[in-house]
């Protein structure tokens, strides 16, 4: 009777600790469940960046549809480029037109929008709009977060996960990739690790994208995690066995 009275105590303490998988690993992000319905590549029609609140921006505003390449609007009197800041209202501050709704424009929508505004001070307006600061933010596992810099508009996954590092002691096999935020976020799951998974990829990186890696979940991983609690059992299951024996 002790002895069952000893395993079911011992069995208890165990399923208390690891009951949930998040004891394991307290530190993983953007987790998702195993029947978690991953977002399709295939139905990603809209691949250019769509501008939104906090977004920082440059314009030239060019007159003879841009032959003289003389800017009359976009800079101010040392000739550098002014930056333009969307609003949380979704609405920038512009020369000559006051405030436009802009958030929810890609670049080329805000250039055509702008040359429509402009034609009316200037003759065929041509206009070119410069997004500033893009940058993605890459999480690797358990190691450093970091942000890197798109320095132009085609960068793919591979090229951002070879500026920061590479993929290292991570998991290729799972790599989320979170496009958007709140209810609107999308959310894929790319695999790395074979040339056949490498040559389907042909993901081209946004501003503001997150680059999940899921760090491994071997026993490497896990044993940190376990040697504490192993031990407690062990003093536990020792002080219980000498108390029993006592009586």
């Amino acid at each position: 009777m002790h002895t069952s009275l000893r395993l079911l105590i011992v069995a208890t303490i165990i399923s208390l600790f690891f009951s949930s998988c998040g004891f394991f690993f307290p530190e993983l992000l953007f987790k998702t469940p195993k029947d978690y319905e991953f977002d399709s590549t295939d139905s990603l029609v809209d691949k250019e960046y769509r501008l939104r609140p906090g977004d920082v921006f440059t314009m030239q505003v060019l007159s003879n549809n841009g032959y003289a390449l003389v800017d009359v609007v976009g800079f101010n009197g040392s000739y550098l480029p002014i930056d333009y800041i969307i609003h949380t209202s979704g609405y920038a501050t512009l020369p000559l037109v006051d405030s436009i709704y802009v958030a929810g424009l890609t670049s080329t929508q805000l250039e055509d929008t702008l040359s429509n505004k402009y034609s009316y001070y200037f003759i065929n307006p041509f206009i070119r709009v410069n997004i500033k600061y893009t940058r993605v933010y890459v999480y690797k596992g358990k190691m450093t977060a970091q942000m890197v810099d798109l320095f132009n508009n085609n960068i793919t996954l591979t090229e951002v996960l070879a500026a920061a590092g590479g993929v290292q002691i991570n998991n290729a096999k799972r790599i989320k990739v979170i496009r958007g935020i709140g209810a609107d976020a999308k959310v894929y799951l790319f695999d790395l690790s074979t040339v056949e998974s490498y040559k389907k990829l042909d993901f081209v990186l946004r501003n503001h994208d997150i680059v999940y890696i899921e760090p491994t979940k071997g026993p490497r991983e896990v044993y940190p995690t376990v040697a504490p609690i192993l031990s407690i059992i062990s003093s536990f299951i020792i002080v219980y066995t000498v108390f029993i024996s006592r009586l």
